[in-house]
């Protein structure tokens, strides 16, 4: 596993939700940062006053895939929520056109031979023109790279966006449902761009909450197991499934999920009853791994509370003026950061020995 750029997530990230951003199709740089530039602005969703709870979302471009497997022992790492970005560079009218006629196969190729210099610059030229009117793929096409994003994390994701910039209303709505679209002409006619990203952030609360209020396993005479990917080849021995030993493992990890989603969902003081309840089913069974994943939950639930970390997330609150500041102050905002961070950064020379 390659960790010259692993990052130690801070407590503060165990209560965000992972949210993937892709472009498809034709790539802009301007409009994909300008697009994430304004969803880090909206990071943060209060979902109720009383008590008040506020969710946070973690918009990345990347992730890292050798990580995205423990996401079922943490649930910050799973990609929670998909957007997908689509920018069209020409007019709605020639996106249309320039779609039609990719998806039909009308692009003229040259196919003379001649192996002299004008052919080749003429072979060059005529590259160059289709490669600029294929700038952008099809819509169909486009569709097909969403869908196969989807299907990738399809084992954890909850809900997903598309946004369209320069594309005309009805030829998207043949291709996507009105649901997941979030078409605009242009970023300059994008006001209600925050809303509708809301309005994700909320739906995807709603599927968190009602994980977090399932607790049908409890009751269950053999409940599902939650394990790693290669968890099994680490095993040693075999198990008796229908012993209580094994029951006691699979409540506690299934437990360690629920308060998982309860910190997610922002209640860090019930978190920390669930990461309990946890600790003392896995701590009876001997089962390690998750043990410690328990306890690294119940202590970022802890430094929440004490520090009250809930209102690091919100960026608004989170500014300071350096310069209306003294010497003092600024040395002992730095102290007090430095003293409930867990944040730390891998060298690029360290490497560990498995």
């Amino acid at each position: 596993m390659d960790t010259s750029n692993a990052v130690i997530p801070s407590a503060v990230d165990h209560c965000r939700m992972l949210i993937l951003i892709r472009q498809f199709g034709y790539r802009s740089p301007t409009t994909f940062n300008r697009i994430l530039e304004r969803l880090q602005r909206i990071q943060s969703l209060q979902v109720s006053d009383n008590p008040k709870r506020v969710i946070v979302a973690n918009f990345t471009s990347s992730v890292n895939a050798s990580l995205l497997k423990f996401g079922e022992l943490q649930a910050h790492r799973r990609v929670i929520g998909l957007i997908g970005i689509i920018h069209c560079n020409k007019a709605p009218n020639e996106c249309e056109q320039a779609s039609t006629s990719a998806l039909n196969g009308d692009v003229d190729e040259t196919s003379s031979s001649d192996a002299s210099t004008d052919t080749h610059a003429t072979r060059r030229a005529s590259s160059s023109r289709r490669q600029s009117c294929l700038s952008s793929l099809s819509l169909p096409q486009i569709k097909q790279l969403y869908d196969s994003s989807k299907e990738e994390y399809s084992s954890t994701l909850v809900d997903s966006r598309c946004i369209t910039i320069g594309y005309a209303n009805d030829v998207l709505s043949d291709t996507w449902s009105s649901r997941e679209l979030l078409s605009f002409n242009s970023l300059e006619e994008s006001d209600s761009l925050e809303n509708g990203i809301r309005e994700f952030m909320r739906s995807i609360f709603f599927v968190i909450e009602s994980r977090r209020l399932d607790l049908s396993f409890e009751k269950v005479e053999n409940p599902p197991c939650p394990a790693l990917p290669d968890e099994q080849k680490y095993r040693m021995g075999l198990e008796n499934k229908t012993s209580k030993q094994y029951k006691r493992k699979c409540v506690g990890r299934l437990r360690k999920q629920v308060a998982d989603y309860t910190l997610m969902t922002g209640l860090p003081t019930l978190a920390l009853d669930a990461y309990q309840a946890s600790i003392d089913l896995l701590k009876q069974c001997n089962d390690l791994l998750w043990l410690a994943a328990a306890y690294e939950g119940w202590a970022c639930s802890a430094m929440i509370i004490k520090y009250d970390l809930t209102g690091e997330v919100i960026p608004t609150s989170s500014m300071q003026r350096v310069s209306s500041m003294t010497t003092d102050q600024m040395r002992s905002l730095h102290d007090l950061s430095q003293q409930h961070s867990l944040g730390l950064r891998f060298s690029p020379g360290l490497r560990f020995i498995f």
